[in-house]
């Protein structure tokens, strides 16, 4: 769904005409809206960001390293300039607080 919804917003990546009707049905929802954009994809964002490219790059660099490139990757997710600061901040607070609780 992200992946997708990405596409359809820089128009660049090929969506299927289904799915493209399955967002726009999910746009005229408020309800189903709410859980998607502010429950469901920042659950999904923490898994990708923290659980599988943080832990992945922890593999390979050291903490601080590896806290700025997820952060800068998780503001560049967002799309939008003011947005990438403060996600690539917000990316920085939880990429720290992940690799202190060891947990997400």
């Amino acid at each position: 769904m992200f992946h997708s919804s990405i596409g359809m917003f820089i128009g660049k990546i090929p969506v299927s005409e289904s799915l493209e009707e399955a967002f726009e049905d999910i746009l005229k929802n408020p309800y189903i809206m709410f859980i998607s954009f502010i429950i469901v994809a920042p659950i999904f964002e923490e898994i990708l960001m923290r659980g599988i490219i943080l832990e992945g790059f922890l593999n390979n660099y050291k903490p601080a390293t590896a806290i700025i490139i997820s952060s800068i990757m998780f503001g560049a997710m967002h799309l939008n300039i003011f947005q990438f600061f403060n996600a690539t901040i917000i990316g920085l607070f939880l990429g720290v607080i992940y690799i202190i609780k060891q947990d997400l």
